[in-house]
């Protein structure tokens, strides 16, 4: 041979098969759980990202219904926050929930000055103060 490649025969089910040096042939053919285990992974990706999509379209449709189902009782500030998935001081427990979801763990303090809440997030905490945000931090 002049071109300098290397061909190898293998022999598959009765048939043979040539291969122009291809690694991952090589490697499917020696170990086919490996081929698998690239396949699973490929489609575990997929899988992740076409969840993450429904969740974010799925958390969109929530904020707006939020919005629509009680339009003449929030400020337009208040309304913008919560489709962009912000938070503002001043919001109330339900509008919060209705912008950025559900908490991780709230963590309460309930003493003679009222209830203090902290909402914790992945992203962030927020800090209630008997039901109204008082200040919030993000990790970004």
């Amino acid at each position: 041979m002049t071109s300098g490649r290397r061909f190898v025969l293998v022999a598959c089910a009765g048939a043979w098969l040539i291969s122009a040096g291809c690694a991952n042939f090589m490697e499917d053919v020696m170990h086919p759980g490996r081929r698998h285990a690239r396949e699973r992974a490929a489609l575990m990706r997929e899988h992740e990202r076409d969840v993450a999509a429904r969740e974010k379209k799925y958390a969109e449709m929530t904020r707006q219904q939020y919005v629509a189902e009680h339009e003449d009782m929030l400020t337009e500030p208040v309304k913008e926050a919560i489709l962009s998935g912000r938070v503002r001081l001043g919001m109330i427990a339900d509008e919060v929930r209705a912008s950025v979801g559900k908490p991780n763990r709230i963590n309460r303090s309930v003493g003679s000055w009222g209830v203090h809440e902290q909402w914790v997030y992945d992203g962030g905490n927020i800090y209630l103060e008997n039901g109204v945000v008082a200040s919030f931090q993000d990790r970004g």
